[in-house]
């Protein structure tokens, strides 16, 4: 199990990377926004929040790190506010905060299954 946290934690690491700079880079600025914008928000803090729930085992590091997450994507989108051809944006946090909720939910559940 070891293993799999430790993997768990790199591609944490490897994904908070790449959602920074994708979010941050101006040359990546998506054209206009839409609903498939708030998929992509909502599946990439999925995404991330699976890994952090993955990556930690106490329930107390967990929930740190999924606290983090979300308060990464506020820091995001008000970073976003100050660069060229980027905006910050309330529904953008809110899709956010959406995928983490459903893929903690996810997970939960899964793993209440896996031990019942």
């Amino acid at each position: 199990m070891t293993y799999l946290r430790h993997l768990s934690l790199a591609l944490l690491l490897l994904a908070i990377a790449t959602v920074l700079y994708g979010s941050l880079a101006p040359s990546l600025a998506p054209p206009g926004g839409g609903v498939i914008d708030k998929f992509e928000h909502a599946g990439a803090y999925g995404v991330l929040s699976v890994l952090a729930l993955l990556a930690f085992e106490t329930r107390r590091r967990q929930i740190v790190a999924l606290v983090f997450l979300f308060c990464l994507g506020i820091a995001i989108e008000l970073m976003q506010g100050y660069l060229g051809g980027r905006e910050a944006s309330a529904l953008d946090q809110a899709a956010n905060t959406l995928g983490i909720l459903l893929a903690t939910s996810g997970y939960f559940w899964a793993m209440r299954r896996r031990f019942a």
